[in-house]
């Protein structure tokens, strides 16, 4: 992506992302994901994204991403 090209969707990193979707990750940097865009160099992540049950949430630090993801994941 070059520095001046418009990024449309919020950057994702695969390193900052939890997810029960196992094609999500793969979807996002196929561009299938119109809110999310794969995170460069000019574009990094800033959020950590978890994705349950089809629902995203932008969560600001990974102590609180890790605690809600595994929070959830074992209430299913």
């Amino acid at each position: 992506m070059r520095k001046d090209q418009v990024v449309l969707g919020v950057p994702v990193s695969e390193s900052m992302l939890l997810t029960d979707d196992p094609h999500f990750w793969g979807d996002i940097k196929a561009g299938m994901i119109s809110d999310f865009t794969e995170a460069d160099t000019e574009h990094p992540a800033t959020q950590w994204l978890v994705r349950l049950r089809g629902i995203n949430y932008l969560i600001p630090n990974k102590k609180t991403a890790m605690a809600f993801f595994e929070g959830s994941v074992e209430h299913e």
